[in-house]
């Protein structure tokens, strides 16, 4: 019975030591999204890690754009609960809060649906020519004017402002 008793408090200690590993790992994911409110970061691409690309500072787009000196826009390409990501010539940053309204979009957050079609609780807040919603978990435009595109760039737009970029790096 001794044997069997030593061999669950074994079990026991385990499993608490994996809870309060996997506890601890949560807990700083958390902390380290909540801490960095209004900065930006770089997505890292893994094929290309650099100091440049894992560094976090507090500017905004356009402090970005005039720091790395790049003639590519920054679109948004992704909209996230608490910020949102743009392209930026061959690398993404980061941003956490609300887009800014005067952003430009990739065509691929664009729904093609009336405002009307959502609920209050799913409009999250108005931008130039449109609305940031939810639908689901994911974060989309409802454009005010569908035939209003300013604002919208294509794929092979993104990709050209990607490949432009990638072969001016030696200038800067």
């Amino acid at each position: 019975m001794k044997k069997m008793n030593k061999r669950w408090l074994v079990v026991g200690i385990v499993v608490i030591a994996i809870a309060l590993i996997a506890g601890g790992y949560v807990t700083w994911q958390n902390h380290e999204r909540s801490s960095s409110d209004n900065r930006v970061s770089y997505v890292v691409d893994e094929d290309n890690l650099s100091e440049e690309n894992s560094s976090t500072e507090d500017k905004t787009p356009a402090e970005i754009d005039e720091e790395e000196h790049i003639d590519a826009e920054q679109i948004v390409a992704k909209i996230l609960p608490d910020g949102y990501a743009t392209s930026h010539g061959d690398h993404y940053h980061y941003y956490s809060g609300h887009v800014p309204a005067n952003s430009l979009f990739s065509e691929d957050l664009i729904l093609d649906q009336s405002i009307e079609n959502f609920s209050d609780d799913n409009i999250l807040y108005e931008i130039d020519n449109g609305w940031i919603v939810r639908k689901g978990d994911d974060y989309y435009v409802v454009l005010d004017d569908p035939n209003n595109r300013q604002n919208i760039r294509s794929e092979s737009e993104i990709e050209a402002q990607h490949h432009n970029h990638e072969h001016n790096d030696d200038d800067h």
